[in-house]
């Protein structure tokens, strides 16, 4: 006999905060939009610091390096013709390695 009303109250607890949490598309109170629309409606921000184009010398002389000890593995690892377990995974950790390094100089 007491579980229905437990239950109840405790669906009705959880309706309630999701319908509270939710965000509103229209404030009536001030009958202007709220916040999800004011959100999907702005400007994205501009930054502070300008963004660069390209790479500086540094950074392409540390992908090019990169860049050659991989060609290297890959010589070395293909001399006999074959690529055992070992040598696919020192590969695959590899070019993983150069790909992550390609990918925080071009974003930094």
């Amino acid at each position: 006999m007491m579980k229905l009303p437990v239950l109840a109250a405790a669906l009705v607890a959880l309706t309630s905060t999701t319908v509270l949490a939710a965000p509103r598309d229209f404030d009536r109170s001030h009958q202007r939009p709220g916040i999800a629309a004011q959100q999907r409606h702005a400007t994205p921000l501009r930054h502070a610091t300008p963004q660069r184009r390209g790479l500086t010398r540094y950074e392409r002389m540390i992908i090019a390096r990169s860049q050659a000890r991989l060609n290297a593995l890959r010589r070395a690892v293909w001399r006999d013709g074959r690529l055992n377990r070992f040598e696919r995974i020192q590969l695959r950790i590899a070019e993983r390695r150069h790909a992550a390094l390609v990918r925080k100089e071009r974003r930094d």
